[in-house]
């Protein structure tokens, strides 16, 4: 499936990122290895449910990665929750 990518996510919005990949023997934590870093943003709907989202891989776990997502995915008026990653704190304007 491809997006348009014209309609920025609104209202309440779940952002956070991860690793796509198993376990890997010998590493451990954040360790990359083989696995693939992405980021995430989810639309959360009033009545409880989930609107649209938007997923992209990046290199690093760093503002200078988030922020041409954020730019591009997240209305500014958007209501975003983070888990507080350091990263994210300077994304605040």
């Amino acid at each position: 499936m491809k997006s348009s990518e014209i309609y920025p996510l609104q209202g309440r919005v779940d952002v956070d990122e991860f690793f796509v990949g198993g376990s890997e023997k010998g590493k451990k934590g954040r360790s990359h290895g083989k696995k693939k870093l992405c980021i995430i943003a989810l639309e959360l709907l009033p009545d409880g449910k989930f609107g649209r989202s938007y997923m992209r891989q990046i290199k690093e776990s760093s503002t200078k990665e988030f922020r041409p997502f954020f730019n591009a995915h997240i209305s500014k008026e958007a209501n975003i929750r983070t888990d507080n990653w350091v990263s994210y704190t300077s994304l605040t304007d």
